[in-house]
């Protein structure tokens, strides 16, 4: 069986956006208000299957339940949606196939990384914007 690993890019530049960006979301979900909470864990979900998949290693159910502080029914109803979305597929290893792993699908790829392009533009115009406030 082919290798379907999706992975977003091998540049290591790559991996290491991801990481700060799902860093961020993770602080962002700790120190917010719960209807904050609520509302930026979808996009964390994504953030933690695009980033396992970067780093080149599986992410199951129970993996991002533990990362998301989610119980377990309202972690899966959350990736079932993704699934019916279009942006999430599960798949089992041929080495374990009692776990069910996630990765994203070619849109939840196009989906973060239009993220990360969103987060690359900002930055770039903060950092302008303090440039021009410094000269």
């Amino acid at each position: 069986m082919p290798d379907r690993r999706v992975t977003i890019s091998t540049s290591p530049s790559r991996a290491s956006q991801l990481r700060v960006l799902t860093a961020t979301v993770r602080a962002a979900i700790c120190a917010s208000p719960s209807y904050v909470r609520t509302s930026r864990k979808p996009l964390a979900l994504l953030l933690e299957v695009a980033l396992a998949d970067a780093e080149g290693r599986p992410i199951n159910v129970t993996d991002l339940q533990q990362t998301l502080m989610k119980s377990q029914a309202s972690t899966s109803r959350a990736i079932e949606a993704h699934v019916k979305a279009g942006v999430l597929e599960s798949y089992t290893l041929p080495e374990d196939e009692r776990k069910t792993n996630l990765r994203l699908t070619a849109r939840g790829r196009a989906y973060i990384n239009h993220v990360l392009d969103a987060m690359r533009r900002q930055v770039i115009i903060e950092r302008t914007r303090q440039e021009r406030e410094g000269s």
